[in-house]
């Protein structure tokens, strides 16, 4: 649906612009179609097979967390304090969410 609502815009810069068929221009459409859209299905669909979907949904909170990594280093955007503070605080959401609680409260079966 995103597509045909961002399709007149496409046009138009396409219009305006002109398109670059070249070599760094193909190289970075591959790459954003293979790592912003094959990778992560991929990596989706195989946790899905291993765990619960409310398990799976907790990954989604590291979008932010890989976006501004590439940011940093690929478009030299800083990294402030705040950002790591949020990104630790978000890690540690995603661990505690991760843990089997009903394994460590539960009572031995011996007893």
């Amino acid at each position: 649906m995103s597509g045909i609502w961002l399709l007149p815009a496409g046009l138009i810069a396409v219009a305006t612009h002109g398109l670059g068929w070249d070599g760094p221009h193909l190289a970075v459409q591959a790459g954003c179609i293979l790592l912003g859209g094959v990778v992560p299905y991929a990596f989706w669909n195989s946790a899905l097979r291993h765990w619960q979907t409310s398990r799976v949904m907790l990954f989604n909170n590291f979008i932010p967390l890989t976006t501004a990594t590439w940011a940093h280093y690929a478009l030299g955007e800083p990294l402030t304090s705040t950002f790591c503070v949020a990104m630790i605080l978000i890690v540690a959401g995603v661990a505690l969410g991760q843990v089997q609680w009903v394994r460590i409260f539960s009572e031995p079966e011996g007893f």
